[in-house]
């Protein structure tokens, strides 16, 4: 079980049967890990020093965890007497979690602004009608079902997910991408039909 049959990416890992042989400086350790919504686990067996550590931890994120799951990694090396390595997050995986979370606040702002626009429609914009509809309708639309698409489609695809599965193990990232995404959607038609409204208003 302890043999490393198969080779990994990394030069001091390799997969036995079910464990991870890998090498903390000049010390071979055998580990396995694991994670469900909400927990993170580790074991590590270090047979030449006749040490086995196994570690739960109530928190799970993919998106922003990646320094909770290298922490059992530290303690190991703390236990051998070892330096131990800086954690940094994802820089990529933070800038995607940061706009998602921002999604809420922009479709805040897009309906503040709309209401306020609706009186200028009514009185009728300086504009040709053709333009009006690219302005106020056309583009609106495009930029509503391309957030529904990056949030409902792309960015489970991006962590190779489906909806219910990001709702299960990213439950804020996931919650906001479908309440956004369906917003989003509803919003558009919402906002084409106070633009078409106010342009019949104006004309009786």
């Amino acid at each position: 079980m302890y043999q490393p049959p198969v080779n990994t990416l990394s030069v001091t890992t390799a997969y036995g049967m079910g464990w991870e042989v890998q090498h903390f400086q000049d010390v071979q350790v055998l580990a396995h890990d694991g994670a469900v919504p909400g927990y993170t686990t580790v074991m590590f067996l270090v047979p030449e020093k006749n040490m086995a550590i196994a570690m739960v931890m109530n928190t799970y994120s993919p998106m922003l965890g990646f320094r909770v799951a290298r922490v059992p990694g530290n303690i190991l090396r703390m236990l051998l007497g070892q330096v131990t390595i800086q954690l940094n997050e994802i820089l990529l995986r933070q800038i995607i979690y940061v706009l998602a979370m921002l999604i809420p606040l922009v479709h805040f702002t897009a309906v503040v602004r709309t209401l306020r626009r609706v009186r200028s429609w009514r009185r009728g914009a300086p504009l040709s009608p053709q333009t009006q509809i690219v302005r106020y309708v056309a583009l609106p639309l495009i930029w509503n079902a391309a957030i529904a698409y990056v949030l409902l489609v792309t960015l489970p695809n991006t962590f190779e997910a489906n909806i219910p599965t990001m709702i299960l193990f990213l439950p804020d990232v996931g919650w906001v991408a479908v309440v956004s995404g369906f917003f989003a959607i509803l919003w558009g038609l919402l906002r084409t039909s106070l633009f078409m409204r106010s342009q019949s208003d104006s004309t009786l």
